[in-house]
Order: C-alpha cells, then structure tokens, then sequence
C-alpha cells in the first residue's frame, strides 16, 4: 500500500490529500485484515471480509460496513482493485476478480426530476466557488471526486472533452466526459486556478475543495436532503430514461458506466461527440428550464407534468 501511494503521489498533485484519504481508509478497514499478507495471498475471501466487517469495531453484531458506510467501503474496494491491478503488472501478483456488492437496502437519494430546473437556477444564484464545482458536475454528470481534482490540463475545449485519469475515476480506467455548450461556457467564465492548476481550488494553497464541500452545500444552504451522487447521477438516468428517447447505451456511457456488449464499439472514443454531445446538451437545456426528448427542446411546462 505505502509504495503504490509513494508511486501516485506526484500524479495526484493535490497537497497531499488523497495521499491521506488512502492511507486512512485502508489503514482503518483494510489493514486490520490483510495488512500482515502479501499480495498474491489475498484472495477475494478476504476483500468479502473487509466489506462484510462491521461498521463500528465497538458493535461487532452492528451493521455492515458495506450497508452502513457504502460510499466508504466502495472506495475501500476500488483502492484495494488498483492497488491489485498495479502488483499484478508488476508481477507481484496473479489477475483477481473483486466482488461487488450491491446494497439493496440503501440508495442514494435524489432530487426529483422536475424539481431539478428549480435545483440548477438556485445553485447558479450562489456566488461561491463550491457552488460552480455542483453546477459543473450537474452539467457533467462526474462524481464528486472527479470534480474536486479537475485541473485546467485536463481540459480540451476545442475537442469539447474533460479527460479524467484513471487515479480519479472509480473503474480505474481513464474516461473522457463530453462537453455541452453550458459546461464550456461555466469553464470559461471560471477564474484560473490555483498555482496546482485547480479549476476549482480549496481555500489553502495548493489544494481543490474538499470532497464534502458540495454535499453541505446541497444540504446546509440550499436545504436539500438528496446525495451529491443522487442528485448529479440519479436524476440524469431517471430524465433520460423516462423524459427522452435517447439511447440507453449512450447514457450509459454518459455515466462512465461500463457497456458490456457489441454496442460498445458503436460509441468508441472516436465518437463520443457525435453521439453524446446532443444529449447533454438537451440535459443542459432542460436544466435550463426546457425539456428535451431526443433532441428537440420544449419548455418544461409543456413537456412534463408536475
């Protein structure tokens, strides 16, 4: 663990922070049960027992950590996937399959969709610098930590792509986010960043916000009770699932989700643009204000019922 965070430390360039946050959730959850193994002994047995593990060391018959704490022992698991994934191509190591488990009890709650106009006019009303980090996730759909590390270098604004790195995205793998006329706009309008090249830095130097930032925003100031997650996320699929007629593999990918079939060629890198850009573009309209239904925009009042 030590060495494969000494390894990434100088590509996360974030004043030390998810150096910290990877050392403190695996020394928590992780270390405690497989910290005295080497690589190649760890078997998925052992990442079930993490999961599995109470929430609470006082309350052994207490709640599972994966129900409890799911957002937690999901980057648990991610982390301890990466460090796999960099001891097997080190030959540390042979190829393991993690487990994933879904919590069928728990969800992440989420503003209702037409609610969500209502949502993106009052966060663009706050003047803060929090704030333009939700309204461009909402725009985006990335996850709370993709956002708070976005720095300008990632950013092509002439190919209208954000590529994420793999350190930052929770399959591990490298994913490119398409860019609507909104997002591009709220980029351009951004002040620059800090000298880490931030798009949106932390109050101390050399840092982005914190990770939490967005949700006490979400709850505290605009008085909302849904997830970061849920709202960015779970509104998006349930608007394009249920309000529009674009394809499912293509919000899927929107989503960074993984497309395990033939279609997945279809939409390669090569075409993204192509075939994502209208899409959010129509969710960028209906966040506006406007409703759209496979391309075409109508006023929300038209388009959909309260």
């Amino acid at each position: 663990m030590a060495t494969f965070i000494a390894d990434h430390e100088a590509e996360w360039k974030d004043g030390g922070r998810q150096s910290e946050q990877w050392t403190n959730s695996l020394t928590a959850y992780a270390v405690p049960i497989i910290g005295k193994l080497l690589v190649r002994d760890i078997s998925t047995t052992h990442v079930l027992q993490i999961l599995e593990q109470p929430a609470d060391a006082k309350q052994p018959k207490g709640p599972k950590l994966w129900h409890a704490k799911n957002p937690t022992a999901d980057r648990v698991r991610n982390r301890i996937e990466l460090i796999w994934a960099w001891a097997k191509s080190r030959g540390f190591c042979l190829e393991h399959s993690l487990p994933y488990l879904r919590d069928r009890t728990e969800h992440h709650a989420a503003v209702a969709v037409k609610d969500m106009p209502a949502l993106m006019a009052r966060v663009r009303t706050v003047d803060s610098t929090v704030a333009r980090a939700l309204e461009f996730a909402l725009l985006t759909l990335a996850r709370t930590k993709e956002v708070c590390g976005a720095t300008g270098g990632e950013v092509n604004l002439e190919e209208r792509v954000w590529v994420v790195p793999a350190e930052r995205m929770k399959a591990g793998k490298e994913y490119t986010v398409v860019l609507s006329d909104a997002a591009i706009e709220l980029l351009q309008a951004l002040p620059q960043g800090n000298a880490e090249g931030f798009m949106v830095p932390g109050r101390k130097p050399q840092t982005c916000i914190a990770e939490n930032s967005m949700l006490a925003l979400l709850k505290r100031q605009l008085g909302e009770k849904a997830t970061v997650h849920g709202t960015v996320r779970a509104s998006f699929r349930t608007w394009s699932a249920d309000h529009t007629e674009f394809a499912h593999e293509v919000a899927e990918m929107a989503l960074a989700h993984t497309i395990k079939n033939k279609v997945e060629a279809a939409y390669r890198r090569g075409q993204m643009v192509e075939h994502r850009l209208p899409m959010m573009n129509s969710y960028a309209a209906f966040l506006a204000g406007a409703e759209a239904r496979g391309g075409n925009v109508v006023p929300i009042s038209a388009g959909m019922a309260a």
